[in-house]
């Protein structure tokens, strides 16, 4: 749940993911809410690109995915530069669905995380 006084994105993006011993790749859905800090109307651009600035978010959570198999977790002090302003986005809760990292995920039976 977002606090209302933050604003925030929702990522969800579809992976496949071959469990061992499977032949076919499972189509499952990772994804996680983030909150950005600072305020993203702290930068003025933001007020007049706010699809530019989403979109280059999701880009480089996406980048981050490919990278390293994995969205960023609450832990991770994750940035995105937008304008002259650099956000670090927070999970506000850990990222649900497989993962790559995670044993198990709501949306399918337990996996070796591969």
């Amino acid at each position: 749940m977002l606090n209302s006084k933050h604003r925030g994105i929702k990522l969800v993006l579809p992976v496949d993911v071959l469990r061992k011993g499977a032949k076919e790749p499972e189509q499952q859905t990772l994804q996680c809410v983030y909150r950005f800090e600072p305020d993203p109307h702290e930068e003025p651009k933001y007020n007049k690109q706010q699809e530019a600035f989403y979109q280059n978010v999701a880009a480089c959570l996406v980048a981050n995915v490919t990278q390293h198999g994995k969205l960023p977790e609450v832990s991770d002090k994750f940035e995105v530069v937008f304008a002259k302003t650099t956000f670090i986005l927070t999970a506000m809760q850990h990222p649900i669905g497989h993962g790559f990292k995670m044993k198990t995920a709501p949306d399918g039976p337990p996996s070796d995380g591969h």
